[in-house]
């Protein structure tokens, strides 16, 4: 079972992605309402997947990519960055602290399980994004 650590300030949010990735059984999905608690989390224990909100009061979702590949790097997780804006100099930005795939809001989560599947089945070999979701 993969280990999901979802990041986002809004509650209602997490709450509704979590009872769809913990319903699949394929997760385990661990919640955080923002950077700084989902980095002391990930310190704790390793995470599989880190599912990341990109604007989030303090840590931001850029700083806290930077941060999880820096935390373990022979467990670097595969890291979903939530995003409202479609903006390439922003994915851009992404790519280069870490991430490795992209949503644009609103989205489905039922996709965003899927990509999760296909992502820890096949995953990247490099924290670069090999296709962007929307």
């Amino acid at each position: 079972m993969a280990t999901v650590l979802l990041v986002d300030d809004d509650a209602a949010f997490r709450r509704l992605v979590s009872i769809t990735l913990a319903g699949s059984a394929q997760f385990e999905v661990l919640q955080a309402g923002s950077g700084e608690a989902a980095l002391t989390m990930a310190r704790e224990r390793p995470v599989d997947v880190a599912v990341v909100d990109l604007m989030m009061p303090g840590m931001d979702g850029r700083v806290l990519c930077r941060e999880l590949r820096g935390l373990r790097p022979d467990h670097a997780p595969i890291i979903v960055v939530l995003t409202g804006t479609d903006d390439p100099a922003v994915r851009k930005e992404l790519l280069a602290s870490g991430a490795t795939e992209f949503m644009t809001k609103p989205f489905r989560p039922l996709k965003l399980r899927d990509t999760i599947a296909m992502l820890l089945a096949n995953p990247p070999s490099k924290p670069v994004a090999r296709r962007t979701l929307s």
